[in-house]
């Protein structure tokens, strides 16, 4: 049945002082990395059929990302959030937004840095379809949650999201 899908994502990349500073004073010599990886990443995630064997063209009607940068470890936390009204899940193609945005951003800022670690890919959410949703409760970050607020998912775990959320930072 075509029901509404949905799916998050999360990946980190790892850099150096110097090179975490440069992206998040928007210095890197060939362009904004954040910016880049967030076109990368919709890209990507709109072409995963083409990428991935046997993966379902699907037509995707939402993909955003999200960048977090952590000044504590020199980290940049993507999130990547899709959802399409569809027949199949759309969990590979969050997966693959996140996976590019990162490699875009390593692509970028390996002149400044040969030590880049991407690390800590995952799924953490996707529901939709007569399978069980699937929810990492302890992960999705709180600026998805107005994707929520609808018939497909259940009030009480908004109000759960909510509260996590109001305990926690980021970074």
């Amino acid at each position: 049945n075509i029901t509404l899908r949905r799916a998050i994502s999360k990946g980190s990349i790892f850099l150096s002082e110097n090179a975490f500073n440069l992206v998040k004073n928007n210095k890197i010599y060939k362009g904004d990395p954040l910016r880049l990886a967030e076109v990368s990443g919709v890209i990507a995630a709109k072409k995963t059929s083409f990428i991935i064997p046997l993966c379902h063209n699907i037509n995707l009607d939402k993909i955003s990302l999200r960048f977090f940068l952590c000044d504590d470890n020199y980290s940049i936390d993507v999130y990547c959030y899709v959802s399409c009204y569809a027949k199949t899940g759309v969990e590979m193609e969050s997966l693959t937004g996140v996976t590019v945005a990162l490699l875009t951003m390593y692509d970028l800022i390996k002149y400044v840095d040969s030590n880049i670690k991407i690390t800590n890919i995952n799924l953490l959410f996707k529901d939709g379809g007569k399978d069980l949703s699937f929810c990492n409760y302890n992960i999705i970050p709180h600026f998805f949650l107005d994707e929520f607020k609808d018939k497909y998912f259940c009030y009480k775990d908004v109000f759960y999201l909510k509260k996590f959320f109001s305990q926690l930072s980021f970074c």
